[in-house]
């Protein structure tokens, strides 16, 4: 008995009219001679017309019936692809940018100073200023100066935006949560968007 296995990609790029082969959304192994045959063989997306296009291992298992009638098939990994269409890429606005850092620049300067007037902050300072040296002040330098530093220093840290990164490849929390959002938004369109559960459903 032939024994084939394959490895179905997780998500694919491909130009819109460019047509979709076997070897384009899976990965094959098998002992048996011919198997390049199979890794030719043309997958349909014409009756797909929303995108992105799921690929899913039920029709992959028809393709391979069709050319290995007797063969095992065992799926390793996931059992579907997404096809998504190669975007190209457009050139950034300067103007667009700039615009959008000033926003996010003037947006998370509120927020934190409204934070710090909520809790009161400088009161808090005073505070810990007076309990080190025993002397009452309104603006308290010695603590405001480090601590702002600190703030900085801390979200760098958090966000692991150091230099190091770039050697180390080591995600930071937002990566972590762009990711799950991602992985999320994948598995929806897995689930709905799969051209033989539409056709179950009606």
């Amino acid at each position: 008995m032939t024994l084939i296995y394959i490895r179905m990609k997780h998500e694919v790029q491909k130009a819109k009219e460019a047509p979709l082969y076997f070897k384009d959304v899976a990965y094959v192994k098998s002992d048996t001679t011919g198997i390049s045959r199979l890794e030719s063989v043309q997958l349909d997306t014409k009756d797909q017309s929303e995108t992105p296009v799921v690929i899913d291992g039920y029709t992959l298992l028809q393709k391979v019936l069709e050319l290995f009638p007797e063969a095992e098939v065992r799926f390793l990994g996931p059992v579907s692809t997404l096809i998504k269409e190669d975007q190209q890429k457009r050139k950034r606005s300067i103007f667009l940018l700039f615009s959008v850092w000033i926003l996010l620049f003037i947006g998370s300067g509120m927020a934190i100073m409204n934070f710090h007037y909520d809790v009161s902050m400088s009161e808090v300072h005073q505070r810990i200023h007076f309990l080190f040296t025993g002397e009452e002040v309104e603006r308290p330098w010695l603590i405001q100066i480090p601590y702002s530093i600190g703030l900085g220093l801390g979200m760098l840290l958090f966000f692991n935006r150091w230099p190091a990164r770039t050697v180390k490849k080591e995600p930071s929390p937002l990566d972590v949560e762009v990711f799950k959002y991602q992985e999320d938004l994948d598995q929806y369109v897995t689930l709905y968007h799969n051209s033989l559960e539409k056709k179950n459903d009606s």
